[in-house]
């Protein structure tokens, strides 16, 4: 009688453990849950629609990547592919709006001679894909590019490109900005402290007494203007808070009267995923707020590093916020088979928990031995 009482028990356990384990709650870095989750392959289009059709839809898609390397422009344009049928239409960048002002102005027209006035130099093939790209959607549902960060010494000269293109196209008046513009577009060259004087008076008179009458008169610049205004110059000051702000100033210029319930896609330094990425999903003056999809990258012997340092295969992204044993069986996934090799893992359930302190992670990228260089710049190859 005893024994059978110890049978049924036991059955129950085991029914039990079941349950939970079809249920989701599962060790982390369990062997079932990797191998059930993990998915292996060599296209990163099909491997990406893969990952982001096991997440739930979100507002805002943050990606946490380690800079220099090739498989973020190839992973960008898969990611618009993936996304924009989702309704991501807007990519908000760890640049200032200078430069992004001039890559749409490239989507708009197509003219490749102005992908070589922009700096730094690169061969800007993903901006080319996503002019092609496009081409096939309706006009509303075109990708566009957004800067909420800061501005470099390279995009100094983005900031000049971008006032003689907005200033050939304004209508003179004896207006304060117009003025100051044509006088900021008509010079050599721009140092920082001439930025920080020209965005102190572009913030002061586009928010001003007369921000109504400037709507009107920049009409569809009026944003742009506003943006590069609000992005800081130099990283003096720069924090997760003030990128965040960053967005805050794109979703008040650009969404706030317009399109219901705007989504974008960013692709940031995987350091920024705590404070920048727990502001969107949980500061109350967020407008993604719990809508929030948050993706880590790693990369094992992928060509990489900064232009200044020589280029080598190295591994880095975001393995340390996780227990080196939970990647233990993803490594050994990934190092079956010869050659690259790209995998995605959904980790909404947390298949595998980020250690304390680090940002929970809804999903994961992991690139193998990807690519023959580095890019050609630290953002665009």
């Amino acid at each position: 009688m005893q024994a059978h009482k110890k049978y049924r028990v036991g059955c129950v356990f085991l029914l039990l453990l079941l349950c939970l384990n079809r249920a989701g709650v599962v060790k982390a870095g369990d062997r079932n849950c990797v191998d059930s989750g993990l998915h292996l392959g060599t296209s990163i289009d099909s491997l990406t629609h893969e990952l982001f059709d096991a997440l739930p839809g979100g507002d805002f898609y943050l990606i946490g990547e380690t800079h220099n390397f090739i498989a973020n422009n190839d992973l960008l344009l898969a990611l618009v592919k993936t996304l924009q049928p989702k309704g991501v239409y807007n990519i908000v960048n760890e640049l200032p709006h200078a430069s992004c002002f001039l890559f749409n102005e490239y989507l708009s027209t197509g003219d490749e001679r102005l992908l070589a006035e922009i700096r730094p130099k690169a061969s800007y093939q993903v901006l080319k894909d996503i002019y092609a790209f496009n081409q096939r959607q309706p006009e509303g549902k075109r990708i566009k590019f957004y800067g909420i960060d800061y501005m470099d010494v390279d995009d100094l000269d983005n900031l000049s490109l971008s006032l003689k293109r907005i200033g050939g196209k304004l209508a003179p008046e004896p207006n304060r900005l117009y003025g100051v513009i044509a006088a900021y577009a008509a010079r050599d060259t721009i140092t920082r402290d001439d930025a920080v004087a020209f965005n102190a008076v572009l913030d002061r008179y586009l928010n001003g007494d007369s921000a109504a009458y400037y709507k009107q008169y920049f009409g569809p610049y009026y944003a742009d203007l506003a943006l590069m205004a609000s992005n800081i110059v130099g990283t003096k000051g720069r924090s997760d808070k003030t990128i965040f702000n960053g967005f805050l100033s794109l979703y008040r210029y650009c969404f706030s009267n317009g399109e219901a319930s705007p989504k974008f896609l960013a692709m940031y330094g995987f350091g920024h995923l705590k404070g920048f990425g727990t502001r969107l999903s949980a500061d109350k003056a967020s407008p993604v707020k719990n809508k929030t999809i948050i993706v880590g990258l790693q990369y094992y012997e992928c060509h990489g590093d900064w232009p200044w340092r020589q280029e080598r295969r190295y591994n880095d992204g975001v393995a340390f916020f996780f227990p080196e044993k939970d990647f233990d069986r993803i490594r050994e996934r990934l190092y079956r088979q010869p050659g690259m090799q790209i995998g995605v893992l959904p980790n909404k359930d947390k298949c595998i928990s980020s250690k304390a302190g680090r940002p929970d992670l809804d999903g994961l990228i992991f690139f193998k031995q990807y690519g023959s260089r580095r890019m050609r710049s630290w953002k665009f190859d």
